[in-house]
């Protein structure tokens, strides 16, 4: 019986960083946006406002009106969370990727 992998924590933890990065950045461009100080017409804006759609999921899509109604630390772990599981799927993906033929010569 082959043993379950452990987790590559030279992957998890960067990853995670990078992901909690990626959400405070379009967390804060989508303040800016929503409270009139930036544009939000530019290449850049528009990818991290697209971007913070994607990220909020799970936990503030799913939850909805829990996750906004709540105080501010549910608010904010719910994204810690997010940014854990976005990492943790990452890892498993190099993870299973390395052992896989992704093509084949022809």
């Amino acid at each position: 019986m082959k043993k379950p992998a452990r987790f590559n924590r030279n992957i998890l933890i960067p990853v995670t960083i990078l992901f909690i990065l990626l959400t405070i950045f379009s967390a804060m461009e989508v303040y800016a946006i929503e409270e009139g100080t930036a544009s939000g017409t530019g290449t850049f804006s528009i990818i991290l406002v697209n971007l913070f759609k994607i990220l909020r999921f799970p936990t503030h899509t799913l939850l909805g009106k829990y996750a906004y109604a709540l105080t501010a630390v549910f608010f904010f772990l719910g994204f810690l969370i997010n940014c854990f599981l976005y990492a943790l799927l990452i890892e498993r993906i190099v993870y299973i990727l390395p052992g896989k033929k992704l093509y084949s010569k022809a």
